[in-house]
């Protein structure tokens, strides 16, 4: 008897339990449904400062001006790819800069850790292996692989989805100009954003085994990891269906072709 009452109570303590977790959850959902909700997302130079998180991002400044260039104030240039200029004018900073900011604070915190470490075993000559700078080699491709795909999937996905593909394809820009717009665009952001946090790779270069090979090193390999990043992210950006298709295949193939061997 004791032992057929005995899965009763367990499944009313499961009951309860399940009540607790969910019944706030509920009602924040329902709180949340009562208030006003606008899906516009306000642009980099609308956002409210005083409410920003961390970092500010300032196109006028340097080294904002790198990943944000100034706003043109003049007719555009002969001879100037315009999805080029659309690219880093609007369409990348369109949402807002919060995930740019967040790129960069992440990447100027996370490297601190390889840097402590070379610093340490610069007091230990004798433990201090031959290159203590490798670390900064997988650190730097690493950040180019969450960074890359998450701004190249959106390229052609997005255009879709807020139905302005055929809008961009009617206009009189080839497709070859289309394509490498976005794809130099992009690159340029992951690129800027990568260099800023070479900064501690030279400090340690200096520090350790002073070869000076391993600066050509580092632009080949992290170069040529963004590169590709960000050519797989668009390509499949502009086969699958939606963003979060096109995002997810392309960082489950960049992990699996960089991580699994």
């Amino acid at each position: 008897v004791a032992g057929a009452e005995q899965p009763r109570v367990d499944g009313a303590q499961h009951g309860v339990l399940v009540v607790l977790l969910v019944g706030p959850l509920y009602l924040m959902c329902r709180y949340r449904m009562k208030q006003p909700f606008s899906p516009v997302r306000k642009a980099m130079e609308e956002e409210d400062q005083s409410q920003q998180i961390g970092l500010i991002i300032t196109r006028d400044q340097f080294p904002d001006n790198l990943i944000a260039p100034p706003r043109r104030r003049h007719p555009l240039e002969d001879g100037v790819n315009p999805v080029w200029d659309k690219e880093l004018q609007a369409e990348i900073y369109g949402s807002g800069s919060l995930f740019v900011r967040i790129v960069i604070q992440f990447g100027v915190v996370a490297p601190l850790g390889a840097f402590l470490w070379v610093l340490s075993s610069a007091f230990r000559p004798e433990s201090m292996p031959p290159h203590p700078e490798y670390p900064y080699f997988c650190f730097l491709i690493a950040y180019v692989m969450i960074v890359g795909p998450s701004l190249a999937t959106t390229t052609f996905s997005q255009e879709r989805e807020f139905h302005t593909m055929e809008s961009l394809l009617l206009t009189l820009i080839p497709r070859r100009d289309i394509v490498l717009g976005k794809f130099l665009a992009i690159l340029r952001v992951v690129g800027a954003l990568t260099l800023l946090n070479m900064f501690l790779f030279f400090v340690v270069l200096f520090l350790s085994s002073h070869n000076l090979a391993q600066i050509p090193a580092v632009f080949l390999s992290v170069g040529s990891a963004a590169m590709y990043c960000v050519g797989l992210g668009m390509t499949l950006s502009m086969y699958c269906r939606t963003t979060v298709t096109a995002t997810n295949s392309t960082y489950f193939i960049v992990f699996a072709l960089f991580d699994g061997p």
